[in-house]
C-alpha cells in the first residue's frame, strides 16, 4: 500500500529516543528507508559514522549536529545532509523534544568510534 499512516509505522525505542519506521526492507522497500525520530530534550548522542548518505529534515524543536568537527543547529524546516563515512553526532540541546524525518538507503549501518558496528532495527 502506498500510504503508510502513523498508526501503521513500527515504533522502536532505544534509550529515550523513539524511531517510527515507515519505509524499510521489512515493509517492502528495495532502495529506501525512512523514519521519524523523536529526540527528547537534553539528549546527547554517541559519535558514529554511517555507511550511506542520510538526510534529516527537522519537523519540530531543534537539533545540534556535529559533522566532521563542525557544529551547527538546525530547526523546523531545515535539512541536514550527512555524507557517508563522515563522523557525526546529533544532539538535542534544547528544552523540548525534537522530531526529524530521516531518509537513507537500504543496507544502512553505523560504526561507533571503537569500531563496533550496528544495523538499526528500523532499517531492516
Amino acid at each position: 500500500m502506498p500510504v503508510i499512516t502513523p498508526a501503521q509505522a513500527t515504533v522502536y525505542r532505544y534509550a529515550d529516543n523513539h524511531w517510527h519506521s515507515f519505509v524499510s526492507p521489512r515493509s517492502g522497500s528495495q532502495q529506501l528507508c525512512a523514519w521519524r525520530i523523536d529526540i527528547p530534550a537534553g539528549t546527547l548522542s554517541t559519535p558514529h559514522r554511517v555507511n550511506r548518505e542520510e538526510v534529516l529534515y527537522v519537523l519540530t524543536g531543534s537539533i545540534t549536529v556535529t559533522l566532521a568537527g563542525v557544529t551547527e543547529t538546525a530547526g523546523p524546516g531545515d535539512a541536514v545532509f550527512i555524507p557517508a563515512d563522515t563522523p557525526v553526532r546529533v544532539d538535542n540541546l534544547g528544552d523540548e523534544t525534537a522530531s526529524a524525518w530521516v531518509t537513507t538507503g537500504t543496507g544502512f549501518e553505523g560504526t561507533f568510534d571503537d569500531g563496533t558496528t550496528f544495523v538499526p532495527e528500523w532499517v531492516r
